[in-house]
């Protein structure tokens, strides 16, 4: 689910339609897809082609990512994923610099 502020602090739900996160499909090695763990996010251009992608540490540990395609994102898995294998803590929150 996704918020925009429309006060101070007054958070309003976004409907599917406009939610730019409501395609976004997240698959994490021995969890239920239907219920993903925890995410931190974060937006930078991973691939250098000028097209913002997302970067995301779960809640065990670990770095998810996803590359920006037209009309969406796309989930790196396996191999595709440039942060498979990396070692993180629990609480993972990727940022760019």
């Amino acid at each position: 689910e996704a918020f925009r502020f429309v006060g101070d602090f007054d958070p309003e739900a976004l409907d599917t339609a406009e939610n730019p996160f409501a395609a976004l499909t997240v698959t994490v090695p021995g969890f239920d897809p239907t219920r993903p763990p925890g995410l931190a996010l974060t937006f930078g251009d991973i691939d250098g082609d000028g097209v913002g992608d997302i970067v995301g540490g779960f809640f065990s540990g670990g770095v998810l990512a996803w590359r920006g395609v037209p009309g969406g994102f796309e989930q790196l898995l396996g191999a595709a994923n440039p942060f498979a294998g990396a070692t993180t803590g629990a609480n993972t929150r990727p940022a760019f610099g």
